[in-house]
C-alpha cells in the first residue's frame, strides 16, 4: 500500500517501503532517500497545518499525567491550565465537576447533575430589622435603603444601607423592592439611580393598621461599574413601615 500521507505510516517498519511512492525498500537508489525525505517533510508539515488530522489524539492526550505545553496551554492531570502562574483553569474534580476558575476564583461550576452554578454572581437581598415610623415626611422623598441592615445574603459585598447597590461590574440587573405600610393617604416608591429619578410606583388609598398596603416592584437595570441604586418612600402623611424579610425589602442580582 502507497504510503501518501502520515495516516498511511505502518506501526512495522519493515512495511514502510515507501513515501508518497518514493521507494525507500532495501536496496533502493540513493536519490530516492533525498526526495523520500523531503515528502515525508511536506506530509508533516500537513499535519501541522491541519490538511491531515492524526487518527486518536485525544485518547493520548487522556492520559496525560504531566505538564504538556502547546500553544501557552497546559493539560496537567485534570486540569486545564490558561496561564502561566497557574491560577485561570479549567478544572475536572472527582465527583464529575467541572469549575471554570480565573485568577483562583471559581466564577462557574457545572456539577455531575448539569446544573450551572455561579457561585461569585453578585446578589443580595436586604430588609427592615424592625418597624419604622417615618414622620414629618411631606412630599419629600425618604431614603429607605438606610433602614434595611438586615441581610439575609450579600454575595460579593456589593450592597450596603449606607450606599444601596453599588454594580462591581458593567451589565444587567434585576432588583425587587417591597414596602408594607400603614397610616399614610397616599404614597409612592421611587428607584434612584445614581441619586437621580429612575422609575417611581405610586398609591392613593388610605392606609390604617388594620388594613395596610403592601406594594412590590420588580425591574431590570443596564448599570455600569460604580453606579449605584437605592429605594425611597415619598407620602403627604406620616407613615409606618412594617419590618421582616416579605415585608420591607430590596434584592437584586447580575444577570449578565
Amino acid at each position: 500500500m502507497a504510503k501518501n500521507s502520515i495516516t498511511d505510516f505502518d506501526n512495522t517498519a519493515a512495511n514502510n517501503t515507501d513515501i508518497q511512492s518514493v521507494n525507500i525498500d532495501e536496496n533502493c537508489p540513493a536519490s530516492g532517500i533525498n526526495n523520500a525525505i523531503r515528502e515525508l517533510m511536506a506530509d508533516l508539515a500537513d499535519v501541522n497545518d491541519g490538511t491531515v488530522a492524526l487518527t486518536s489524539p485525544v485518547a493520548s492526550a487522556m492520559s496525560v499525567t504531566t505538564t504538556l505545553t502547546a500553544g501557552g496551554i497546559d493539560i496537567n492531570g485534570n486540569d486545564l491550565i490558561l496561564d502561566a502562574d497557574g491560577d485561570s483553569k479549567i478544572e475536572a474534580s472527582t465527583d464529575d465537576t467541572i469549575n471554570i476558575i480565573s485568577g483562583g476564583t471559581t466564577g462557574l461550576t457545572v456539577n455531575s447533575d448539569g446544573y450551572i452554578l455561579t457561585p461569585t454572581r453578585p446578589a443580595f437581598f436586604a430588609y427592615l430589622p424592625s418597624t419604622q415610623n417615618l414622620t414629618n415626611i411631606g412630599i419629600n422623598p425618604v431614603d429607605i435603603t438606610q433602614y434595611l441592615t438586615s441581610i439575609d445574603y450579600n454575595i460579593g459585598s456589593c450592597y450596603s444601607a449606607a450606599n444601596g447597590f453599588v454594580a462591581p461590574v458593567d451589565g444587567i440587573y434585576h432588583f425587587t423592592c417591597g414596602f408594607y405600610y400603614y397610616n399614610a393617604s397616599d404614597g409612592e416608591i421611587r428607584v434612584y439611580k445614581n441619586n437621580s429619578i429612575w422609575q417611581r410606583l405610586s398609591n392613593s388609598n388610605i392606609q390604617t393598621d388594620a388594613n395596610p398596603f403592601s406594594a412590590n416592584h420588580s425591574f431590570a437595570m443596564n448599570l455600569s461599574d460604580t453606579d449605584a441604586v437605592k429605594i425611597s418612600f415619598t407620602s403627604s402623611d406620616d407613615a409606618t413601615m412594617y419590618n421582616g424579610n416579605r415585608n420591607t425589602f430590596f434584592s437584586g442580582f447580575l444577570i449578565g
